[in-house]
């Protein structure tokens, strides 16, 4: 890729995080997450990096839980947080536990799903107010 293209590339995603709204960020992170953990997986030489960037995205996550506003939610996605983040530490602990990175896997891709729809629903509801 050459060095224009690459700029423009960079460019692009950058533009794309800063004009995303919470909950299009949401769902940047929840993807990204994935494709770390589904990239590490498939390349476990260089999986480490992916690997260490998927426990960051968990951690700002679980970092972002707002307990005041609903309790019961952020202690449930809390706890699922602690799940995957256990699963890819272990991993970076010791290859030979990867296969639990699978199962993190799939637990962020229901959160996805479960943020997808809150969206669109939101989306929805936007929608009906401006008409």
């Amino acid at each position: 890729m050459s060095s224009q293209r690459r700029r423009a590339f960079a460019r692009y995603q950058t533009d794309r995080v800063e004009t995303a709204s919470p909950m299009q960020l949401l769902v940047q992170l929840y993807q990204r997450a994935i494709a770390s953990l589904q990239h590490a997986e498939r390349t476990p030489e260089t999986g480490r990096t992916e690997l260490v960037r998927a426990q960051a995205i968990v951690g700002e996550l679980r970092a972002s839980l707002r307990q005041d506003v609903s309790p019961e939610l952020a202690g449930n996605l809390e706890d699922l947080y602690l799940f995957v983040a256990e699963r890819v530490g272990n991993a970076l602990a010791d290859p030979a536990h990867s296969a639990g990175l699978e199962a993190a896997r799939q637990v962020l891709g229901t959160l996805l799903e479960a943020w997808r729809e809150v969206a669109l629903q939101q989306g929805a509801a936007v929608r009906r107010g401006a008409a």
